[in-house]
């Protein structure tokens, strides 16, 4: 039997591609009911960069210790510096960095910074942001973070997640199917949801609920995760801490390491055991290397277990008591101390233009409601 002619064009093929990139455009475009939260504020992070860049005069960068504790809002009432809230959840010191340096490439010229570094998150290395990098990370910062890792696998696997979401987001996309089978919504969908909007009305923080129900318990699991003994910060962090600081010297920007307070539980067994002793040597090393830094040091301010949604968050009740004296400080003179405490705990609540999650949630609701 005569064979028919091939066609030189593999229409299945070109058509599975075709498939495949439709459903990939999909899952980034809709990224709420398959992102997880922590990679949804790294995106929106760097997201808000072209519209807020050149109007920032105290930028917020670091980790969710001041995305949660830091309120632009209590900074503009108290200092009259425009401000914004560019922390993501579990960022390592070359997120903060790279963020930073997109931040002045795309114009922004922030009179001042205020930085933070988690001490368990300062401990762990590249691969332990692994899903956000591939939310964000663009071609250059990659390689330079493969390069200074030493690793071409961390650069396959960021690369990977970086051009197929469906990869990524695996996880959540299984349960985002499971629940629809069953006629429930995606898991993830109602609390990004409720994330995007209090980050959107709070500009990049986030705001906890004033009143909490936390113990201040350290059950064993906790010490493991916070790492309370035994830290040592990772090298790629120390380099990116140097980096950033450098960075922000070539530019004259002055930076103010912020230490935001713990529960009093955590602060005895971190000093107990020796790892708040060097996380202050390392922070140390930084102010006597970098002349423009300097730290706001909140470990003894009076912060106690009312003050806290969780065993590192402030609530929002302390956020903004701590928001307010940050803002008097960055009011002040450039010429005062380089180590200064933050004042002892005063509850004053005040009237700001800002949303709690519980007052997000109630507006969320009123909007379905109405549809």
């Amino acid at each position: 039997m005569p064979r028919p002619p091939r066609s030189r064009c593999p229409a299945g093929l070109l058509g599975m591609i075709a498939l495949v990139a439709m459903v990939e455009m999909t899952i980034a475009r809709h990224p709420l009911p398959f992102v997880e939260t922590a990679s949804l504020s790294w995106r929106l992070a760097h997201e808000s960069i072209p519209i807020e860049a050149k109007r920032t005069e105290v930028a917020i960068l670091g980790d969710s210790l001041v995305k949660i504790g830091v309120i632009p809002e209590v900074i503009r009432a108290g200092s009259g510096f425009q401000t914004y809230n560019y922390a993501m959840a579990q960022a390592p010191a070359p997120a903060t960095y790279f963020l930073l340096r997109r931040l002045l490439e795309a114009g922004g010229r922030p009179s001042r910074l205020v930085i933070d570094f988690k001490p368990s998150v300062l401990a762990g290395g590249p691969r332990y942001s692994l899903r956000h990098w591939q939310t964000v990370v663009d071609l250059r910062e990659a390689f330079e973070l493969a390069r200074d890792s030493r690793s071409p696998r961390l650069l396959v696997e960021i690369g990977l997640g970086r051009v197929l979401p469906s990869y990524r987001d695996r996880l959540e996309i299984r349960e985002a199917i499971r629940s629809s089978l069953q006629g429930e919504p995606a898991p993830t969908f109602a609390t990004n949801r409720l994330a995007r909007r209090n980050w959107s009305i709070n500009q990049g923080a986030h705001l906890n609920a004033s009143r909490s129900s936390f113990p201040g318990d350290v059950a064993p699991e906790i010490h493991k995760k916070l790492l309370t003994e035994g830290w040592k910060p990772h090298r790629i962090n120390v380099l990116y801490v140097d980096r950033l600081l450098q960075l922000a010297e070539a530019h004259q920007i002055p930076v103010v390491w912020l230490i935001p307070p713990l529960p009093p539980q955590l602060q005895a067994a971190r000093e107990g055991s020796g790892a708040d002793r060097a996380y202050l040597d390392f922070v140390r090393s930084m102010v006597a290397k970098h002349p423009r830094l300097a730290v706001v040091d909140g470990r003894h301010s009076g912060y106690d277990n009312a003050n806290f949604a969780d065993h590192t968050h402030l609530n929002g009740r302390g956020a903004i008591a701590m928001s307010r004296d940050l803002a008097a400080i960055l009011r002040g003179p450039e010429s005062r101390p380089r180590w200064v405490d933050l004042p002892r705990f005063v509850d004053r609540p005040g009237s700001f233009p800002v949303e709690d999650v519980d007052q997000s949630r109630v507006a969320l609701d009123r909007e379905a409601t109405r549809k």
